[in-house]
């Protein structure tokens, strides 16, 4: 899988940590538990086994707002994540990146996407109620960078428009 993500500030990275500990704190399946150097907080834009990029899309920092929490069903359990408010400059971003990509998944595709931080996976119904009051309000920062990240090498590409490459 390859997925490219935009990245926080330190302070709104900070801030998604604490949610990921206090999970963790509390016994709850969290991110915390992922130990590869690159398991950082991050909203992934476009994702795909075979996903390819044709160029680097532009970037310039901006404000973003991590809103509500939301869940997503699957058999092994819930995804508890955070929603992000999809503001005019993080959907530009968006079509900017599907422009350049092919092979996305249909979930991450324009029109399809719902922007989220993923705090953990595999929440039972029980944990759900614990794992709710464990989060706080809505926090606000800034998205840094964006990346490219493979699973299959386990490597993180910074991805600036000073190298216009093709990543294939």
């Amino acid at each position: 899988m390859r997925s490219i993500d935009v990245i926080f500030d330190e302070s709104l990275e900070a801030a998604v940590r604490t949610d990921w500990g206090a999970l963790s704190d509390a016994g709850l399946p969290s991110l915390t538990q992922h130990r590869g150097a690159s398991n950082r907080p991050h909203i992934t834009v476009a994702a795909g086994n075979e996903l390819t990029l044709d160029g680097h899309p532009s970037f310039e920092a901006f404000a973003v707002r991590l809103g509500a929490v939301m869940l997503f069903p699957r058999k092994s359990g819930f995804v508890l994540a955070r929603s992000v408010v999809a503001t005019s400059e993080l959907l530009a971003l968006h079509r900017s990146v599907h422009s350049l990509v092919a092979g996305a998944v249909d979930h991450t595709r324009v029109g399809c996407w719902s922007p989220h931080v993923t705090l953990s996976r595999n929440l039972t119904a029980q944990q759900l109620e614990t794992a709710l009051q464990l989060l706080g309000a809505p926090r606000d920062g800034m998205v840094s960078g964006i990346r490219l990240w493979d699973s299959v090498t386990a490597t993180v590409t910074e991805l600036t428009a000073d190298d216009p490459t093709e990543l294939a």
